[in-house]
């Protein structure tokens, strides 16, 4: 799910760039956050649920695109500590939410994100990790109801488009893969 702020001018709808803020991916995704975060440079929240979230590529661990992204929402991820230090760094959030999460350590084992807590609320204070009893209080995206994944079974045996790096051959599902 995308959600954009169209541009209008004088004369209707214009045709001045889309711009996404926010950007939800769902079901079983594998998501390159260096290569897939620099195609989305004015998004404001980003809404990972079932997603593997990606190391981060030493080349691009300097880099820090999307300034205005200020909220993270993770449920049922599993992904890299240091993917998750890129995404905060340098970043001025107002949330980020943690719920049923795994975390895989430098030596590539997988940890309850609440082992972590101490080192994510150091990067992070604003860091929530929800009680996996606590769905309640994640994020709902309006229209989409707890059957959503039934509903949308059919669209994950269909090809999805997304920009990988040159040389890379394009994984199903996988958004920004390297």
């Amino acid at each position: 799910m995308v959600n954009f702020q169209p541009s209008f001018g004088k004369t209707g709808f214009s045709s001045a760039p889309i711009y996404i803020i926010q950007f939800h991916a769902h079901d079983y995704t594998s998501v390159a956050a260096d290569y897939l975060l620099p195609l989305l440079p004015n998004l404001r929240t980003l809404i990972l649920r079932e997603a593997t979230i990606q190391g981060i590529s030493k080349k691009n661990r300097s880099a820090s695109p999307c300034p205005e992204l200020n909220a993270l929402h993770f449920l049922s991820c599993v992904f890299h500590l240091d993917g998750f230090c890129w995404l905060l760094s340098g970043r001025n959030m107002r949330e980020v939410v943690i719920w049923d999460c795994q975390i895989i350590d430098e030596k590539g084992h997988r940890h309850p994100a609440e082992e972590f807590r101490p080192k994510l609320t150091e990067i992070c204070p604003l860091v929530q990790l929800l009680d996996k009893s606590d769905y309640q209080s994640t994020i709902k995206i309006e229209g989409w109801g707890e059957d959503m994944k039934d509903r949308i079974i059919s669209a994950a045996f269909r090809p999805h488009s997304a920009v990988h790096p040159p040389g890379r051959r394009m994984g199903f599902m996988n958004l920004g893969a390297r």
